[in-house]
């Protein structure tokens, strides 16, 4: 949870307005953190406990409000900002924009003090309830008996939500009477619960993975010929692999995928329509290590070890969408198998990832 006071950003260029909402803010008993341009505005947001909510004006000197937006939707990690849009603007096309730059809400000028508290008290809303469940997945990384619990509550209570939602947002889109700028809106909210959706799967795939879970022996070649499949714009080479391995099937499936759409989504050069993988092992008495490359930037050694934590995303990945959870059920699927995963350059100029599994007893065909 977020500790008292609860801090506001008021981003403002004009000085008269700024006064109109510092005086609402603290009627509301929020500390108001002030500035008057996108840069300042940036740095409050970038400091070591930054203001949860921000109240950004669209006009401002060197960096405008859905700019801004946008930066920091790239850049956040687990804490989540409620971006409040104050502009003259009111049409249907600003809303769109603004909202698709990453704002949450808009606030429109001059506005009234009974409007200013409810877009922040949806914001605080908002931003308790993301605390919470960033709270609740950290402590079910580490717990186990709790994880499992959670994780059930947590896909019977949320994906119950979003499938009402996402069941609306379709019947929108569906409207043919509606004008094309409610479509659009209609799109955004199915993406948006396209989006949570893919995270609770993650969560729960994740807790799955860091459970110790049971072997069985599988046909390795076709899970990985699957798993391929979700990344069609790439080619999956397929080298010399056992042709049966003795492992949680479902953790090892969903980390080939991993991988294959990480190289898919990360591993593109300009000039190349495809990225090619390949799958190889490494003997060794007691693990089989597979070897995935692809044709990408890279990652920077200094991004290596971290690239596998939850909720963590490469410098090279800052462009592009994702749970931030998708190398991290890779390392979890890894130790539940006694093994690891790791990243180096590849030999042509890309990442290389290994991933090893312990190799238990071979079980006959």
């Amino acid at each position: 949870m977020t500790t008292q006071p609860y801090r506001v950003l008021l981003a403002e260029d004009d000085e008269e307005q700024r006064q109109l909402l510092r005086a609402g803010i603290k009627r509301l008993g929020y500390e108001v953190i002030e500035v008057g341009n996108g840069s300042d505005a940036l740095d409050a947001l970038r400091m070591q406990n930054p203001p949860r909510i921000a109240i950004i004006d669209w006009n401002m000197p060197d960096i405008s409000g859905p700019q801004l937006c946008e930066y920091i939707r790239k850049v956040e990690s687990q804490m989540y900002t409620y971006l409040i849009l104050h502009t003259v603007r009111n049409e249907m096309g600003d809303l769109r924009s603004g909202l698709a730059a990453g704002a949450d809400d808009y606030l429109i000028k001059p506005s009234h003090p009974t409007e200013l508290q409810a877009r922040i008290d949806v914001g605080r809303r908002v931003v308790d309830n993301s605390d919470q469940l960033i709270a609740a997945i950290r402590g079910l990384t580490t717990a186990n008996d709790v994880l499992a619990t959670f994780s059930r509550t947590l896909a019977h209570d949320i994906r119950g939500s979003l499938t009402t939602i996402g069941g609306y947002a379709y019947l929108l889109g569906q409207d043919t009477n509606l004008p094309d700028s409610a479509l659009e809106i209609a799109g955004f909210i199915g993406n948006a619960n396209n989006r949570l959706k893919a995270l609770v799967d993650d969560v729960l795939v994740l807790e799955t993975a860091t459970r110790a879970p049971e072997r069985t022996a599988f046909d390795l070649r076709e899970v990985i010929v699957d798993a391929s499949a979700d990344a069609p714009d790439i080619e999956v080479v397929v080298e010399r692999i056992p042709d049966r391995l003795v492992a949680h099937r479902s953790s090892v499936a969903r980390s080939f995928k991993n991988l294959f759409e990480n190289a898919s989504r990360y591993g593109h050069i300009p000039d190349r329509d495809l990225v090619t993988v390949y799958v190889d092992t490494e003997e060794s008495e007691d693990k089989w290590t597979f070897i995935i490359e692809d044709d990408g930037p890279g990652i920077s050694p200094d991004d290596r070890d971290r690239v596998f934590g939850t909720f963590v995303r490469g410098t090279n990945a800052s462009d592009t969408q994702g749970t931030g959870l998708g190398l991290s059920i890779v390392a979890a699927c890894a130790r539940a198998h006694d093994g690891k995963v790791w990243v180096t350059d590849g030999s042509r100029g890309g990442a290389r990832f290994m991933l090893s599994l312990s190799k238990p007893e071979a079980v006959p065909h």
